[in-house]
């Protein structure tokens, strides 16, 4: 959200290093909401029902994520002239489809 902004990366960080820490801040962030329940006093169990407190606690920490999310993908954006492409997504090649119709 626009009032808890994330902090921005160290600008000597390389690309990999930015994503590496995006990545490690959003696994501590789940780890903690979803498996000690926004706690440090005991983890969660299998079967523990989930109460509204939780599920709201849940509900914020996914809207933060997302908010978070916009403010990395301008930070990348801004900062970062090339950006690897997506796997798969290679320029060089293209793909045709091609319709065949059955002989009356």
């Amino acid at each position: 959200d626009s009032e808890n902004p994330p902090k921005r990366p160290d600008e000597t960080m390389s690309l990999v290093e930015v994503l590496q820490s995006f990545a490690l801040e959003s696994y501590q962030t789940a780890s903690t909401m979803a498996y000690w329940n926004g706690e440090k006093t005991r983890q969660l169990a299998d079967g523990d029902e989930l109460d509204e407190a939780y599920q709201k606690a849940a509900k914020d920490a996914v809207y933060e994520r997302i908010a978070h999310g916009g403010y990395r993908l301008a930070y990348l954006l801004r900062h970062f002239k090339t950006l690897p492409r997506p796997w798969g997504m290679d320029t060089t090649t293209t793909t045709t489809t091609t319709t065949t119709t059955a002989a009356a």
